[in-house]
């Protein structure tokens, strides 16, 4: 997921936070448990205390807002040769995840509210 920037009511996108911002646009993956129904798009995400504003793409809904960054971790990518060895990579892998965040796989089903079903 690659964060693109806040945006409105009306999905008019700008970088800085302001008190109007309601969600954020990003581009990422869009995966699908059938062969050939991912791929690339664009989404907006929309804070839960908003409902379902109209937006120009599909729509993410009930996004929590938090100002706990473990709910959001931003970051940034490094050519492969840069990457360091994490405990991810080692046998270690699961008890450090769990450490880390939780994933609520009923909840978070992979579709989103414009998605065709």
């Amino acid at each position: 997921m690659v964060f693109l920037g806040f945006i409105d009511i009306d999905g008019n996108v700008t970088d800085t936070w302001h008190s109007e911002v309601v969600g954020f646009t990003y581009f990422s993956s869009q995966g699908g448990y059938e062969v050939g129904s991912g791929g690339l798009d664009y989404r907006y995400a929309v804070f839960s205390d908003f409902g379902a504003p109209a937006m120009p793409y599909k729509r993410d809904l009930n996004v929590i807002y938090s100002d706990q960054q473990w709910l959001f971790n931003t970051g940034m990518m490094f050519h492969p040769s840069q990457w360091h060895t994490t405990p991810y990579a080692t046998g270690a892998r699961r008890a450090v995840q769990e450490d880390l965040a939780w994933f609520d796989e009923t909840y978070f089903t992979g579709v989103t509210a414009d998605d065709d079903l």
